[in-house]
């Protein structure tokens, strides 16, 4: 629920003098035509008021489906799943070294894909540019020619 504070109690406040003034301004006009000035002042009132708590539930409507707890529910359904575990018999890559937040996770070549063990799918230039970056340890030279083979022909 969104928090009403001095800014929307003066909007309520400054709502209620406009429909007072409206009102005060019907009567004027009813009474320079011979009708009653309470009743222009009451339908003057009251229409303005109507509209004006209208106005505000339709903010307040808007505010809360901006509010961020309705936002946030309504993402949570919108996050992808996990990607799927590495098979045991993946072919190990390169390592994550400690000087990055995935220290430990693999780089994996599996079913055909380059994968990051946890995350999910990555190019072989992708993978040379946490080497650039000084992040990963190669499992072996032999795997590094690889992947500078595969990205050069990617």
């Amino acid at each position: 629920m969104p928090n009403i504070g001095a800014p929307e109690l003066m909007v309520i406040g400054v709502g209620f003098l406009i429909s007072a003034g409206i009102g005060y301004w019907c009567s004027a006009v009813f009474k320079g035509k011979g009708k009653s000035a309470g009743a222009g002042f009451a339908l003057g009132f009251f229409l303005t008021l109507f509209l004006s708590v209208l106005g505000a539930v339709i903010a307040l409507l808007i505010a809360y489906l901006q509010s961020p707890a309705t936002m946030i529910s309504s993402v949570v359904g919108a996050v992808p799943p996990p990607p799927p575990p590495v098979s045991p018999s993946a072919q190990m890559i390169a390592t994550f070294g400690p000087t990055t937040g995935w220290h430990g996770k693999r780089i994996v070549y599996d079913a055909g894909s380059i994968l990051i063990e946890g995350v999910g799918p990555v190019s072989a230039p992708g993978v040379l540019s946490y080497e650039r970056q000084g992040q990963i340890e190669w499992a072996s030279p032999a795997m590094r020619d690889w992947i500078v083979g595969v990205s050069a022909s990617a």
